[in-house]
């Protein structure tokens, strides 16, 4: 009987209560509570599991679950194994749990749209987790106004009613945190999904906000001051009523300033040992994985295709490649093995990057060498174009380089392609992205000449002359 796989299913409940195939991260639930940080940002590649992670964090924490039913769902996972942890946590902390994930717009107003839109549709979904006879009547009109995506009829004035809006939306996670709290008396877990995401649409628009007073910004700049309101609020001043928060995102933007100012703050991006498994598949995970579907003779072919990322000192596979093509297996196991993580998401900066010139680096790459950058942690959306370097740390970060050994560390990387998938995608696409920003054809007939070769992307004119 062929083993059943939610291909793109992020919700934890649905996974579990259809019985369909389940890698056990909760250890990840362990280390975490064992911790003593209080704000936690956990950066990784797109669809490396982020989203589930936090489903599969709400399905154990929220309070309105009940705890048997909750047990069941959990039944033989890790977590599990411990005893002290599920009793003091296992449903019995309210969550706000809020995501960016598919924020989009064209310009600053659409962007801002998208967010409201957001925002409305939790507060929808989400009327049954609060007791209002029990929160402050200034954060219930907040929330109505914020679920009606539109100001109270009583401000009649447009510009007004505007103004109250863009309040409602900045103060948005604080008034639900307070709400939370209000509505069960005990301190709220915060889950924040791909948070960088209105800052990375932000980034490439070329446009100027009004800030009123003859003030004008980039569009960047407003979102960033937004989302620093909207994070610094809920996660600094709210702090007495925040029993823990975990936020997930593609790269830490260090010099937005969202998140000056937080006490105790931990980021833990791919080069951090700890939680290096928490996400995507080890080898181990995916021997399993294809001994219990039957078709552990592919093996060696999954591991050149998807496999070849190192987060920490683990090795570690793209699971969703992994998933679809153990899927395709299943019913035809003849079919030639695909790339598939490849055009799952706009790459609206990598496009707007390629405005450098890599044809060596991209023939040592594509002929399996290694080039040697600087990767630095304090770079910010509005910097990504600045120099080569920041290039190849938004490759790093995104998942189309990685590092060539488990033991590389510090500012200085040898990054290579991971895998097959990502050597296709810079053969037909990113090679097609710099064609289109030069307008010149890019020349790669003699990259596989030099399959060792290793040079510093600083000096890569140096080598042309």
């Amino acid at each position: 009987m062929n083993i059943a796989f939610s291909i793109g299913e992020e919700d934890f409940r649905s996974i579990r209560e259809e019985n369909s195939y389940y890698v056990d991260k909760t250890h990840l639930l362990s280390e975490m509570l064992d911790s003593r940080d209080k704000v936690t940002l956990i950066t990784r590649p797109r669809r490396f599991g982020k989203s589930l992670m936090l489903s599969t964090m709400e399905e154990f924490f929220a309070i309105q679950n009940d705890k048997e039913e909750t047990k069941k769902l959990f039944d033989g996972l890790a977590i599990m194994e411990r005893e002290d942890l599920a009793k003091e946590y296992m449903a019995n902390y309210p969550v706000m749990h809020f995501s960016f994930n598919g924020v989009r717009g064209e310009s600053y107003d659409n962007l801002q749209e998208s967010i409201l839109l957001k925002m409305k549709n939790w507060c929808i979904r989400s009327r049954k987790i609060f007791d209002f006879d029990k929160c402050d009547g200034n954060d219930v009109d907040s929330f109505e106004r914020v679920r009606m995506g539109q100001a109270c009829p009583a401000y009649d004035e447009t510009e007004k009613g505007k103004k109250i809006l863009k309040e409602d939306m900045v103060n948005f996670l604080t008034a639900m945190i307070r709400m939370l709290y209000d509505s069960y008396g005990k301190k709220v877990i915060v889950l924040l999904d791909e948070y960088d995401v209105p800052l990375a649409k932000a980034s490439v628009m070329d446009e100027l906000v009004d800030l009123g007073k003859g003030k004008y910004v980039s569009a960047y700049t407003a979102i960033k001051q937004f989302m620093s309101g909207l994070f610094g609020s809920a996660l600094k001043d709210n702090s007495k009523l925040l029993k823990r928060a975990v936020i997930t995102g593609c790269m830490r933007i260090a010099r937005a300033s969202i998140f000056t100012g937080i006490n105790n703050f931990r980021w833990y991006g791919i080069q951090e040992e700890i939680y290096g498994d928490a996400l995507g598949f080890t080898p181990q995970e995916v021997e399993k994985l294809l001994a219990d579907t039957g078709i552990l003779e592919r093996s060696k072919d999954f591991k050149e295709w998807y496999d070849g990322y190192v987060f920490g000192r683990s090795e570690i596979y793209c699971p969703w490649d992994v998933l679809i093509q153990a899927d395709i297996f299943q019913k035809k196991p003849r079919q030639k093995i695909k790339a598939h993580w490849l055009g799952t998401s706009e790459n609206e900066i990598l496009r707007q990057m390629l405005i450098f010139d890599i044809e060596e680096e991209s023939r040592v790459l594509l002929a399996g060498g290694s080039i040697t950058a600087k990767i630095s942690n304090h770079i910010t959306y509005d910097y990504l174009h600045a120099s080569k370097d920041n290039l190849w740390m938004v490759l790093y970060q995104t998942g189309y380089l990685t590092k060539e050994s488990l033991d590389d560390n510090g500012s200085l990387l040898r990054l290579v392609i991971p895998n097959k998938v990502i050597k296709k995608g810079f053969e037909e696409k990113f090679i097609e992205w710099k064609v289109e920003n030069s307008g010149r054809q890019v020349s790669l007939c003699a990259y596989r000449k030099s399959p060792n070769a290793q040079f510093s992307a600083s000096d890569s004119l140096k080598m042309r002359s």
